[in-house]
């Protein structure tokens, strides 16, 4: 009653039926790509950015590398912010 099958016999069959197997794999991409587009309602997303800062240090210590870098990714991260088009709308604009 067993039946054993190797590994080769189940490449031969794989091989055998591939364009089927290309073809199911195309033809249900392509449903579920029209079910998406036609009859699911799009999932809006919103981004947020958090601006972290540093306390005020002691003046007299020495300057580190970690707050150098530190300090140009605050900047980079300013400019970000000022660039947004929520920064750059009209000013009379509400939401």
């Amino acid at each position: 009653m067993e039946e054993t099958i190797s590994l080769k016999e189940i490449a031969e069959t794989l091989k055998k039926n591939i364009l089927i197997i290309l073809a199911s794999m195309i033809f249900c991409a392509s449903a579920a790509f029209g079910y998406l587009q036609l009859y699911v309602t799009p999932q809006y997303e919103a981004v947020s950015q958090v601006l972290i800062t540093q306390n005020a240090q002691d003046q007299n210590s020495a300057v580190q590398n970690s707050e150098i870098q530190a300090n140009i990714q605050m900047v980079n991260t300013y400019s970000v912010v000022i660039k947004s088009p929520r920064i750059l709308k009209k000013c009379g604009a509400r939401d």
